[in-house]
């Protein structure tokens, strides 16, 4: 009896210690990704923009050939 009670709480911590670690590893992870989807969004969101300005003075130029 005594020995159950001195286990049960040492498998409770064992348990929940790597559990909070997995937690705080998964946040990490989770905020990284998080972290590089925005940048790959606003990197990509540029490069759209510069594709969308120089397609546009393409188009204008294009028409200042035609008058």
């Amino acid at each position: 009896m005594d020995f159950g009670q001195n286990v049960t709480p040492q498998i409770y911590f064992d348990i929940r210690l790597p559990s909070r670690i997995c937690l705080i590893v998964i946040a990490i992870l989770a905020l990284s990704v998080v972290l590089l989807v925005a940048l790959f969004a606003h990197r990509t969101n540029d490069y759209i923009q510069k594709i969308s300005t120089s397609s546009m003075r393409q188009s204008s130029f294009r028409s200042d050939l035609e008058y």
